[in-house]
Order: C-alpha cells, then sequence, then structure tokens
C-alpha cells in the first residue's frame, strides 16, 4: 500500500469547492501525509494572497488516503 494526499480549494462565500487536486508524491506513512497535508495547505493560503482569502473566505481540505501499488499482487 502507499499513502496519497489529495487537496481540494474552497470557498465559503460560494459554498463551493474546486477541483481534486491530487499530489504526485506517495508517503509511506500515515503522519508524513498528514504533516505534507497541513505544509501544503499553508503554501495555498499563503500563495493566495490575505485579499484573495478574505475576500472569498478561501479554506483549503485535504485527506490522506491508502491505495494499492500498482505492481502489488492482489
Amino acid at each position: 500500500m502507499k499513502i496519497i494526499l489529495t487537496i481540494i480549494i474552497c470557498s465559503a462565500v460560494s459554498g463551493m469547492c474546486g477541483e481534486l487536486w491530487v499530489k504526485d508524491t506517495h508517503y509511506g506513512d500515515w503522519d508524513s501525509c498528514m504533516r505534507a497535508g497541513y505544509k501544503d495547505s499553508l503554501q495555498w493560503i499563503e500563495g493566495s494572497g490575505p485579499e484573495y482569502v478574505n475576500k472569498n473566505q478561501m479554506y483549503v481540505r485535504f485527506m490522506c488516503q491508502e491505495v494499492p501499488l500498482e505492481n502489488e499482487d492482489t
């Protein structure tokens, strides 16, 4: 198994979220994925800037998910 990180950017103003973004990195454990999720979420907020974040009441959702390896025997 590998763990993938999925991030989605949302707006509390519109009540809508954008498309899912799946990070190319695969994580070996849950802790690493969660730490990356918080770090990447902060980077999205900082990169968007206070004006955009405030105007759209932007927030970031993320989740870590275990998925089978492509070459893993079933």
